[in-house]
């Protein structure tokens, strides 16, 4: 009965299960996310496409720190653009794996040509272990970071287990309760702050959970 409002359903991929439950006279709007090619029985469809070159080097730049908000590519090293470029086309142009990369970037200051150096000799290798090849740039780009991770000292190991913990749970709205039990709970805040800056989780302080 209310107007004005927008309802977000993600991953609605059984749409014929879910048509009957939504509503069909109403003053707010719908979105629905899916990987379902043809929606138009149900929805107009917008598709939605991987980040080009351009817009993947941009996404990767910010992350890792070294492209402010408003700032032009044309504003770095030719050779950093279009190695960041480069990256991109071999993620896929998926924002996920470019997050991931950059948080990578940012935490160890290497250059976006030694990620892809580093990308395509591991990536090798942990290609042969992927079952979803649609994601496989997210499966390496993850491998990679949680590598790193668990390299940075006692810290890192135990932030490397949070996120094998997590990984059993619904990846939604973690309550921080649940991670903060045992020895390194008097360093829990470190050590979640170590698996965000990898872009591994992000944290919602005001509601004191993990996604």
């Amino acid at each position: 009965n209310q107007s004005g409002w927008l309802l977000v359903l993600d991953n609605a991929d059984d749409l014929e299960a879910l048509v009957s439950h939504l509503p069909h006279y109403h003053l707010g709007h719908l979105l629905l996310t899916t990987r379902i090619g043809n929606t138009v029985r149900w929805a107009a469809p917008i598709t939605l496409t991987q980040f080009g070159r351009e817009d993947g080097a941009t996404l990767l730049l910010r992350r890792a720190g070294l492209l402010s908000v408003g700032q032009p590519l044309s504003g770095l090293p030719k050779d950093t653009v279009m190695a960041a470029a480069a990256l991109s086309l071999e993620l896929g142009g998926l924002p996920l794996a470019l997050d991931q990369a950059g948080a990578y970037l940012a935490q160890t200051a290497v250059t976006a040509a030694d990620y892809l150096t580093l990308y395509r000799e591991r990536g090798l290798g942990l290609l042969d272990s992927v079952t979803n090849r649609e994601h496989a740039s997210v499966t390496i780009t993850f491998g990679l970071a949680l590598e790193r991770l668990s390299q940075r000292g006692t810290d890192g190991e135990a932030a490397a287990d949070m996120v094998r913990l997590c990984a059993f749970l619904a990846p939604d709205a973690i309550p921080e309760s649940v991670l903060t039990c045992g020895t390194q709970s008097e360093r829990c805040g470190e050590i979640i702050a170590l698996v965000c800056g990898h872009s591994l989780a992000a944290r919602d302080r005001q509601m004191g959970t993990l996604t």
